[in-house]
């Protein structure tokens, strides 16, 4: 069985928050064509040798260049990292994989497709987004707010061989850049297709509803900027415009945040969820409701809840990926929302368990 080298953020879990679950569904993706995961261990180890001060220096010129650093310190700090660990990168890379699978795509982690490609691998990047044009992203090496230094991050993605784009505005975007970008979308790894199906299963044995209150449930984690800011516009708006016919329930990671700014009868926040009641709330909602800022990469909720049957209302700046799937509704004005008829897409949504 052939190997390939993997670096990730994230250890695989389908159950996980967005991140753990794209790796997953990257390392079944590499699995299911016979390949096993080598991971590459960065270990900082305590020596004095004078070879790794120099090699350390020459990949942080390679990789970060020397002026772009936002200060001395955060230089010297990095260059000291880099020699720490450059044994371990050394014994890393000198298997005889010939394929470095690049999912850490922060600038934290830049020397890595150089390194690897001194020592001779195909570099295969998997960014979740472009991080340089995410709202709120800082950078730890220049210290400047994004969107400051997307051309550095642009041309470190040149350097690999290939990038699979988890978006189609990412993988339009590299292309602009004479990339060498395909589509790979994210789908939910294999056990949690099964247990979404199984929830599409009970949704669809529901009773008929006698209520014509239309119940949105709006999800998400409030520590993703984004996403944090794309659910107090919609909050706020809902707060200042009530809408008697619909119930709103908040719930998510951090979302227990907005407890103390609602106070509105029809929206009810319950915070971070088990697995249980989550589940509980998929089961019963009507639909899930988005409001995103434009940014880059994907909401992967969106496809997790579109494969349990559950409709999906979203905003246009985050639809760009899902525009013309079955079961996808996009709004462009708050006005709109509780103009759509949810008893027209429960008909629209397929039936068919996948």
């Amino acid at each position: 069985m052939k190997k390939v080298q993997h670096h990730s953020f994230f250890k695989p879990n389908p159950f996980g928050h967005g991140g753990e679950r794209r790796t997953t569904q990257i390392i079944e993706h590499y699995k299911e064509n016979g390949f096993e995961i080598e991971s590459v261990l960065l270990k900082p180890s305590y020596h004095f040798k004078l070879q790794y001060f120099l090699k350390s220096f020459l990949l942080i010129k390679n990789a970060y260049g020397l002026f772009r650093w936002s200060s001395a310190r955060n230089f010297f700090t990095w260059w000291k990292y880099l020699y720490l660990i450059y044994p371990s990168l050394e014994k890393s890379f000198s298997t005889g994989t010939e394929l470095f699978i690049w999912e850490s795509t922060s600038d934290f982690f830049y020397f890595l497709p150089y390194f690897a490609k001194k020592m001779g691998k195909k570099v295969h990047a998997y960014p979740h987004n472009i991080e340089s044009l995410v709202k709120g992203h800082k950078s730890t090496i220049t210290a400047k707010n994004a969107p400051n230094g997307y051309l550095f991050e642009i041309n470190t993605y040149k350097i690999c061989d290939k990038l699979f784009s988890i978006s189609i505005f990412d993988h339009q975007l590299f292309l602009l850049f004479n990339i060498n970008s395909e589509f790979f979308p994210y789908h939910p790894p294999k056990e949690l297709k099964l247990y979404l199906n199984s929830i599409k299963k009970l949704r669809k044995n529901l009773p008929e509803k006698n209520s014509k209150i239309k119940h949105y449930l709006i999800a998400g984690t409030v520590h993703n900027h984004p996403t944090k800011l794309g659910m107090e516009m919609l909050i706020n708006w809902l707060i200042n415009n009530p809408q008697h016919n619909c119930k709103f329930t908040v719930a998510g990671y951090g979302t227990e945040m907005f407890k103390n700014v609602i106070k509105n009868d029809n929206i009810e926040v319950l915070g971070t969820l088990s697995h249980e009641e989550m589940e509980n709330t998929m089961i019963h909602c009507d639909a899930l409701l988005v409001n995103h800022i434009p940014t880059t990469g994907i909401l992967t909720r969106v496809i997790e809840f579109n494969t349990a049957g559950i409709p999906v209302v979203i905003n246009n700046e985050a639809a760009y990926s899902f525009l013309g799937m079955s079961g996808i509704h996009v709004f462009t004005a708050f006005e709109s929302i509780t103009d759509l008829q949810i008893s027209h897409f429960n008909k629209l949504q397929e039936n068919k368990v996948l």
